[in-house]
């Protein structure tokens, strides 16, 4: 495959080959040329760039060709590479190194031996818990970082990560369907008791106000698993419900003023309109019919109407 010409600045949008990629990755990560300019350069968006840089390094490890310097951390934003996908190249090419992930009120660090995630942490938890609240982040941005660093090893089963991630799956799909409808505003129930309640499921309560949807809850929740779970046990335990819509207000004097919905009403003249023109349609055919008696009667032949006189 034709290489990339570096001293052709006619450059356009175009698909880009594997080799070609990484020779322009290489020549970014040796200095020659800065990620912004290349990007603008070759008409390549800052996004696709951060992408094959990650590509880049990965791949190099496995191949063990051209070095990657140690310590450098290489983003990409996590809606245009899932942590999730970026974990199955490590693990294609069994890759050790480290991951950081930074999203919306969570940020940490997971890391790799051979390709396998064997440790976790974030700033509140550790181990499986702390990988599966990174890789669940859908907004954000993830680095990978080769260093000496031998990674601790706090979950112990290769495939728990995927396990878990898995299970969660199929919870949030039956959480979202006990829950029914999610473009309903909700309201806590007046005079629900709360003594019974614990202290996340009193706090998820009070922040539900009457003005917000079950979407808008569930999209700016900090933890969307926990959230749904509080939502489901509030809604069945009768704290919360569905906000109903005020019937639109009518004039004093009218049918309906009292707030009650009104039926529609039956056309007035509709039967009637109907009888009348069944009525006009039998007397024009009657009307035909005599005609064409009239008719016929005056050609008969005499002789017959004689015979049919005759004693």
């Amino acid at each position: 495959m034709k290489m990339l010409q570096t001293d052709d600045d006619s450059q356009t949008p175009r698909e880009w080959g594997e080799p070609e990629r990484f020779e322009l990755v290489a020549r970014v990560l040796a200095g020659e040329i800065d990620l912004d300019t290349a990007a603008a350069k070759y008409w390549i968006s800052i996004a696709d760039l951060e992408q094959w840089m990650i590509d880049y390094v990965i791949d190099a490890r496995h191949r063990g060709g051209e070095e990657v310097p140690f310590g450098t951390t290489f983003w990409a934003q996590i809606a245009d590479r899932p942590t999730t996908r970026l974990l199955e190249l490590i693990e294609e090419h069994k890759q050790t190194c480290m991951l950081e992930v930074v999203g919306k009120g969570v940020k940490g660090r997971l890391w790799t031996l051979n390709g396998q995630v064997v440790d976790a942490r974030t700033d509140f938890q550790d181990g499986l818990e702390a990988a599966v609240t990174l890789l669940e982040l859908t907004k954000g941005s993830v680095g990978i970082r080769f260093d000496d660093r031998e990674p601790e090893r706090t979950i112990k089963r290769s495939d728990a990560v995927q396990v878990e991630l898995a299970r969660r799956k199929q919870r949030k799909k039956t959480l979202l369907r006990m829950l029914g409808k999610l473009d309903r505003v909700v309201k806590p129930v007046a005079g629900a008791s709360q003594a019974e309640l614990s202290d996340e499921h009193r706090k998820l309560l009070e922040s539900i106000d009457g003005t917000k949807t079950l979407q808008h809850i569930i999209d700016h929740a900090k933890d969307v698993f926990a959230t749904l779970e509080g939502l489901v046990y509030l809604n069945q335990g009768g704290y919360i419900e569905r906000v109903t819509e005020d019937l639109p207000a009518v004039a004093p004097g009218n049918p309906g003023a009292s707030g009650t919905p009104r039926l529609p009403e039956t056309p007035k003249d509709g039967p009637s309109r109907m009888l009348v023109a069944l009525g006009i349609t039998f007397v024009l055919f009657g009307w035909l019919a005599l005609t064409f008696c009239d008719v016929t009667g005056g050609d008969e032949d005499p002789a017959n109407s004689a015979r049919v006189e005759a004693p």
